[in-house]
């Protein structure tokens, strides 16, 4: 008996077609594959041009949008064009390296993880909504020196996630003055992004 090699089994639709068509088949998948891929790559890291089209990335009903550009303008300032410069990093990874030093980018009343101290130094915002744009003002501060001020001023604020794990956060300053003006000359006694990489 002589093996027949013309023809194929689609196994999405279990029909008998031909090498040629299967081939057809296969090509459009492909061609699809590629074009899918190429526009996600040019969509997520399209090339940066200015501080301010960062912003554009992202939609206006999405809550961290200012974060996530404070994010990728901070990488900009820090390591140009190269890397995943384009990209927020992954929850729980550390955000830029820069010359092997490791910075976790922070802003406003964000979540401390606790991988935060395995990172050298936290660069913090108070505002992203106005500095976002402005990566060089900045602060630059150890990360461990960071969590201990957070912790001295009482700004630490523990929660219970529903799903039944312990959150760390710093807790809203904005709704006293007195906690404010400590916390903002505590954070204002480190150097500027602008100060240390210029």
């Amino acid at each position: 008996m002589k093996a027949n090699f013309n023809y194929a089994i689609d196994n999405t639709t279990g029909e008998v077609i031909t090498i040629d068509e299967m081939c057809k088949r296969l090509k459009a998948i492909s061609d699809w594959h590629k074009a899918y891929v190429r526009e996600k790559r040019e969509r997520l890291s399209c090339a940066f041009t200015t501080y301010d089209d960062t912003i554009k990335r992202f939609k206006d009903t999405d809550c961290g949008r200012f974060g996530k550009a404070l994010e990728i303008n901070v990488k900009h300032l820090l390591n140009g064009n190269r890397g995943n410069s384009n990209r927020v990093a992954a929850k729980g990874k550390t955000d830029v390296k820069h010359k092997g030093v490791k910075y976790e980018i922070k802003s406003n009343c964000g979540e401390i993880n606790d991988n935060i101290l395995s990172n050298d130094f936290i660069i913090y915002s108070y505002d992203n909504e106005t500095d976002w744009n402005n990566p060089a003002a900045c602060h630059v501060i150890p990360a461990k020196e960071f969590v201990e001020i957070v912790e001295s001023l009482g700004l630490m604020r523990r929660k219970v996630s529903t799903n039944g794990q312990l959150k760390k956060s710093i807790q809203s300053y904005r709704n006293s003055k007195r906690k404010a003006l400590a916390w903002m000359t505590a954070i204002d006694s480190y150097p500027t992004l602008g100060e240390l990489f210029g």
